[in-house]
């Protein structure tokens, strides 16, 4: 479909970073981003 997708992500500290690579993309390309996250619930 063209997508451009990361993950999954399950540190937390890399989260940032893989937004602002999924901006940039949606920005130049022009194209839909997907992060995949893993998260825990306390």
């Amino acid at each position: 479909f063209g997508w451009y997708a990361e993950g999954p992500i399950d540190d937390g500290n890399k989260v940032q970073d893989a937004i602002k690579r999924a901006i940039q993309v949606i920005r130049k390309e022009g194209r839909p981003a997907l992060i995949d996250t893993v998260v825990q619930f306390f």
